[in-house]
């Protein structure tokens, strides 16, 4: 994989012995990262970046991409979860809206044996597929197609680039992710997530994984009976949460008197 101008490559923790994976980033944060790592160490000898100074494809698609890096189609169904779950009342709005969404291109990584894997916007792809979508637009944001299954899960957990976890906030060794979009998992507190976020509980921010910790805080306050009851009153309950000091930890917070 070449690297564009002005960008340093380096290899991950466990596989730079391997020389099997060579990830870009910008040169400052190399730079910035290799400085904090050897600090926190002691030693320099270690310059993965920390997930904060990395690189990352589904927030700035242009920032590390390889050379040879391109937009293209494919086929909805062939397409690999990073995730295990979704939240199905968050896919169904997203249904409503499938027609004015199917231009929207799709972040992926191609990974071994070129398969396509998703980096955001699962709920998109599962509305699309739901739909009966057959092809989208894809952007292929970088290459770990040289890796073994098992070192391209190493790589995206390290990247923060999967969710390995189920609908109760359990987690599991990302070589049990679903194969297809069709195989995700309801999880209703992200759907909850998502409402209360349209509510005005939260704002959206660029923090990976944001609206799952909503939902995992949800899961811990509000019985599951409660959002199967009633949905629009879990919603209300939550929302009230959400305008809490309760919550100032989780990402988007913001305090309404």
């Amino acid at each position: 994989m070449s690297v564009p101008p002005g960008q340093a490559a380096h290899t991950g923790p466990n596989l730079a012995a391997r020389g099997r994976v060579t990830m870009v980033i910008s040169a400052n944060d190399f730079a910035r990262a290799s400085r904090s790592n050897g600090q926190a160490r002691g030693t320099t000898s270690h310059p993965w970046p920390e997930r904060h100074g990395a690189f990352d494809p589904r927030r700035d698609p242009a920032a590390g991409k390889p050379a040879d890096a391109f937009s293209d189609t494919a086929r909805v169904a062939e397409l690999r979860p990073t995730q295990a779950t979704v939240g199905f009342r968050e896919v169904a709005r997203k249904r409503r809206d499938a027609a004015g969404l199917r231009g929207a291109s799709i972040p992926v990584v191609r990974g071994p044996w070129a398969r396509l894997f998703i980096l955001d916007r699962h709920h998109l792809v599962r509305a699309l597929y739901d739909e009966g979508v057959e092809r989208v637009n894809v952007s292929i944001c970088t290459d770990l197609s040289m890796l073994s299954m098992g070192e391209f899960w190493e790589v995206c957990l390290e990247r923060g680039w999967c969710h390995p976890y189920d609908a109760a906030g359990r987690f599991h060794d990302p070589s049990a992710m679903p194969r297809a979009v069709g195989d995700l998992a309801d999880d209703p507190y992200r759907s909850l997530a998502s409402a209360v976020r349209h509510a005005g509980g939260f704002a959206k921010t660029m923090a990976i994984y944001s609206e799952f910790s909503w939902a995992d805080f949800l899961r811990r306050q509000l019985p599951r009976a409660t959002l199967d009851a009633d949905f629009d009153q879990a919603v209300r309950r939550a929302l009230a949460l959400a305008h809490s000091p309760r919550t100032a930890h989780l990402p988007g917070w913001r305090l309404i008197r």
